[in-house]
């Protein structure tokens, strides 16, 4: 499957990721999130870190595919991903991505050192 998505899917995969990431069941939230890891990061980050407000689950893989989208989202728009965390009130999920982008070799020590800051 091509991580391009054509200007008239989008809605139909808004509407689907949307409904995984309001799901009840672990696995479907961390698909959905997956999905916005591989379709919506790169393009369009502001309306991926909207939906990851609307996630509600506190399950180990759920938080660790969270971290995997903020430390990845981190690499291009760390400012943005910083402002979202800032809001963040669950520190589990910080501190996954803190561990997540230390184990990065994109994200420099100047912007690790800067996250820490907001734990």
């Amino acid at each position: 499957m091509s991580s391009s998505i054509n200007i008239k899917d989008w809605n139909t995969w808004n509407k689907f990721i949307e409904s995984c990431l309001c799901s009840k069941k672990e696995f479907t939230i961390r698909f959905g999130i997956l999905m916005l890891i591989n379709k919506y990061i790169d393009h369009q980050i502001d309306y991926a870190l909207q939906l990851l407000k609307k996630v509600d689950c506190n399950k180990y893989y759920v938080r660790m595919s969270v971290a995997w989208l903020l430390s990845t989202a981190a690499i291009k728009y760390f400012n943005k991903v910083l402002i979202f965390c800032k809001s963040c009130k669950d520190n589990v999920i910080l501190k996954m991505t803190l561990r997540k982008m230390k184990d990065s070799y994109r994200i420099s020590v100047d912007k690790i050192t800067k996250f820490t800051k907001i734990l």
